[in-house]
């Protein structure tokens, strides 16, 4: 890819800053990340469902002669309406697992955009929206996948967390480079400019 077939705005932000490379990203994130979000989904259903089979049952059974068995069968979304509060709150356990195995579904065909590394940072272009990061920002930390075509870059920000109020802990941020042409090359390059910048500092 050169630079004659990047979007206008792209092209305008690099400006004249050498380029190191240009590379277009196929997914928004690495396939595993998305596999773990369909099974979490998957799990909260299955959970959601046995316990959805319990209150069912127990209501049916408080509020009719019938064996639970007898109605499961033809329980519908109304239906689960229909028994109040504790339907509602197990439609909603429903409706969240569904929506998470969809947004892991998803994330399998969302474009990651278009890289660019210059002398001084890495430029992110997706869906009319542009981010700058400079080398500095990297830790040095970075995970290539060569059979996928990966490039997971660490960041010295990211998220502190506390575990049972005795320690913070800082879970980084990472920048994802997937599905991408000649990993190994711009992998390569990545690691000599984030070296260059911590040597500056």
């Amino acid at each position: 890819m050169n630079r004659a077939e990047l979007p206008i705005e792209l092209h305008k932000s690099i400006g004249d800053e050498e380029i190191d490379f240009i590379v277009f990203a196929k997914r928004r994130l690495p396939r595993t990340f998305s596999y773990r979000i369909v099974l979490f989904g998957i799990i909260w259903l299955v959970f959601s469902s046995f316990i959805t089979l319990i209150v069912v049952s127990t209501l049916l059974i408080e509020s009719t002669n019938v064996q639970p068995i007898d109605k499961l069968g033809s329980l519908t979304l109304s239906g689960l309406i229909s028994l109040g509060t504790p339907g509602f709150i197990v439609m909603l356990f429903l409706l969240v697992g569904i929506a998470i195995v969809a947004g892991g579904v998803l994330l399998l065909f969302k474009k990651g955009g278009y890289f660019v590394g210059t002398e001084n940072k890495i430029i992110r272009y997706l869906n009319g929206h542009t981010r700058y990061y400079n080398w500095d920002q990297f830790t040095g930390n970075v995970e290539l996948n060569f059979k996928k075509k990966n490039i997971s870059l660490e960041m010295r920000k990211g998220s502190i967390i506390s575990i049972d109020d005795l320690k913070n802990v800082l879970i980084r941020n990472y920048l994802h480079l997937s599905g991408i042409e000649n990993a190994k090359e711009i992998d390569n390059k990545c690691r000599k400019r984030i070296n260059e910048s911590q040597s500056k500092n």
